[in-house]
C-alpha cells in the first residue's frame, strides 16, 4: 500500500509541474487578495489580473505590469508581495490607505486620483478604438528587376461617420458604451448601439468580430492589441477618442522617486520597449528573436506529413497518441520548424518552456532544438496531462482537455471544470460544457469566482487553438494512414 501511496504522490507532483507547451513556474509569488505585511525587504505590489498586467499561462506568470514589476523590485532588492484587486478604483484606494505600496497598473491621471495619489513620470498614452474585420489582398507587382508583392488593405470603416447606420457591440455600463453615446450624438445620431451584459466581456467582443458574428466593438487599443495576436484579419487603425494619460502610481515620495530614477536608466527604457512588442506586437517580437535562427525546410515528396514523422510515431505510440495528432499539435506551434523560440520563450518543434522540459528529461536549453529530444519531451508532458483526466468517458473529449491543459495549464482547466460543476454543466464533457467556462475565465466576474484558483486566462484563444488542431487531425488522418 505504501508503494502505491508514493507512486500517486510522485504522479501528482509531476501533475502540477505541467504547463502550456510544459510551462516555467520561474520565480513567481502566489499573490494574495490583502496583506497587512509591512517587511522593509519586501514591496507589496498591486495589479489587476488581466492579459495586460498580470495572468498565469501554465505555471508561468505572465504580463507587461508584473515583468516590468519584478524588474523595478530587483534594482532595489526587493522581494515582491502581489496583490490582486478586484478592480482600478479598489487598487487605488488600497495604494491611499497603505495597504499596498505601489500600483503597477494604468491608472488614469484623472483629478480625482490626483487628489490622494502621486503618478510616476513615466505615463502610458491610452485610447479607445474600433474593432473591425480587414481584409489583405496580395498582387504581384512587376519591376524592372524583380517581382514585388504588393499587400492592400481595406476597411470597412475609415471615418467615424461611416458608423451611421452600422451595430455596434459594447459591454453594458462600460466607458466603452459612455464613448459611444457621446460619439453618437458628436456625429448627429445614427449608430445603433447595442450592448451585452456579464456574460461577456471585451475579449468575447473582439473574438465574435474575428468570427463575423458581429461587425464592430470599442475595446482600448492596448487590451486589444494584447488579446488580437492570434486574429489575422482585426483592424484597430480607428481611433474613436481623445489620448488619456495613464501612470502607476504610490502614496510615498521615497518610493516613487526611486521609481522614476528607476524609468529613466537605459536598461529600463530598453525592458520597456522590449515587453510593449512581446505583449502588444506579438508577431514582430517572434520574427525578431528568430531573425538569426536557420529554419529547417522540409523538401517536398520526402515525407508523409514532415520530416519528423518517424518521431512522431516512435513517441506517440510510447505515450498512447495516434502519431498525427503529435503532427497536428506540431503544424499548430511551429509549423515543423525546429529552430523556433515563442514569444513566451518556448522553443522548438512543440514549443516547450525550458525549466519544465528539463523537469521531464531535457538537460539544458539547447537540446530543445534537438527535433528528436523536443518531440520525445513534448509527448511526455502530453502523457501526463492526458492521464490526469482518466475519468473523461470519451476519448475525443479527454483528448480536447489534454490539448487545453497544453496551451493554457492544468489548473486552469481545473478551474473551467469547478465552475461548469457550479453552474450545473458536466465536469467531464468539453463541447457547450468546460469548453464555456474556459471561454468566460476572461471575464472577470467567473476568474475571481471563489472556485478559481488560478485567475484569469484567455479563453478564446485556448478554445481556438483546440478546435484548430482538432481540425487538423482530422485532416492528418483522412489523408494519412495508421
Amino acid at each position: 500500500m505504501k508503494k502505491h501511496t508514493t507512486i500517486l504522490l510522485a504522479f501528482l507532483a509531476a501533475i502540477s509541474l505541467l504547463a502550456t507547451s510544459c510551462g516555467n513556474a520561474g520565480d513567481a509569488q502566489t499573490p494574495s487578495e490583502d496583506t497587512t505585511q509591512r517587511d522593509s525587504s519586501v514591496l507589496n505590489i498591486g495589479t489587476l489580473s488581466q492579459s495586460i498586467s498580470y495572468y498565469e499561462k501554465g505555471e508561468k506568470i505572465m504580463g507587461y505590469e508584473y515583468e516590468m514589476a519584478q524588474d523595478f523590485a530587483k534594482s532595489q532588492n526587493k522581494k515582491i508581495n502581489f496583490i490582486i484587486g478586484k478592480d482600478v478604483n479598489d487598487l487605488a484606494n488600497k495604494v491611499a490607505n497603505g495597504e499596498i505600496d505601489l500600483v503597477a497598473y494604468p491608472i488614469v491621471m484623472s483629478n480625482e486620483y490626483r487628489q490622494k495619489l502621486l503618478f510616476t513620470n513615466h505615463t502610458y498614452i491610452t485610447h479607445q478604438v474600433l474593432v473591425q474585420r480587414k481584409e489583405e489582398k496580395k498582387q504581384v507587382v512587376t519591376g524592372r528587376k524583380r517581382k514585388k508583392t504588393k499587400t492592400t488593405i481595406t476597411r470597412e470603416i475609415n471615418d467615424v461617420t461611416q458608423l451611421i447606420g452600422k451595430e455596434v457591440w459594447v459591454l453594458a455600463g462600460s466607458k466603452h458604451e459612455e464613448r459611444l453615446k457621446n460619439l453618437n450624438e458628436e456625429i448627429g445620431g445614427g449608430i445603433i448601439i447595442k450592448t451585452c451584459g456579464e456574460e461577456e466581456d471585451e475579449e468575447d467582443l473582439i473574438d465574435r468580430v474575428s468570427k463575423k458574428d458581429i461587425d464592430f466593438t470599442i475595446c482600448d487599443e492596448k487590451v486589444a492589441k494584447a488579446n488580437t495576436s492570434e486574429y489575422n484579419n482585426i483592424d484597430l487603425s480607428l481611433n474613436i477618442s481623445f489620448d488619456q494619460r495613464a501612470a502607476w502610481a504610490a502614496k510615498d515620495t521615497t518610493l516613487l522617486n526611486a521609481i522614476n530614477k528607476w524609468e529613466e536608466n537605459s536598461p529600463t527604457q530598453k525592458l520597456v520597449r522590449t515587453l510593449h512588442m512581446k505583449y502588444f506586437d506579438t508577431k514582430n517580437y517572434i520574427a525578431i528573436n528568430n531573425r538569426r535562427i536557420r529554419i529547417t525546410k522540409i523538401p517536398k515528396g520526402s515525407h508523409e506529413i514532415s520530416n519528423y514523422d518517424p518521431y512522431y510515431k516512435q513517441f506517440g505510440k510510447e505515450n498512447g497518441f495516434d502519431w498525427r495528432l503529435i503532427a497536428a499539435i506540431t503544424y499548430k506551434e511551429s509549423r515543423f520548424h525546429p529552430d523556433v523560440i515563442g514569444w513566451s520563450g518556448s522553443i522548438g518543434l512543440m514549443q516547450l518552456m525550458p525549466n519544465t522540459a528539463k523537469k521531464m528529461g531535457a538537460r539544458n536549453r539547447e537540446e530543445l532544438f534537438d527535433p528528436e529530444i523536443n518531440i520525445k519531451v513534448g509527448c511526455k508532458c502530453l502523457k501526463v496531462m492526458y492521464d490526469s483526466y482518466k475519468t473523461i468517458p470519451s476519448t475525443d473529449d479527454r483528448i480536447r482537455f489534454t490539448l487545453a491543459s497544453y496551451n493554457a495549464g492544468v489548473g486552469h482547466i481545473k478551474d473551467a471544470q469547478a465552475l461548469a460543476k457550479k453552474y450545473g454543466k458536466d465536469p467531464l464533457v468539453w463541447t457547450n460544457n468546460v469548453e464555456t467556462f474556459v471561454r468566460l475565465k476572461s471575464n472577470r466576474q467567473y476568474f475571481t469566482d471563489p472556485v478559481v484558483k488560478h485567475g484569469y486566462m484567455s479563453g478564446n484563444n485556448v478554445c481556438n487553438y483546440v478546435a484548430t488542431i482538432m481540425a487538423q487531425y482530422e485532416e492528418y488522418k483522412e489523408k494519412f494512414g495508421d
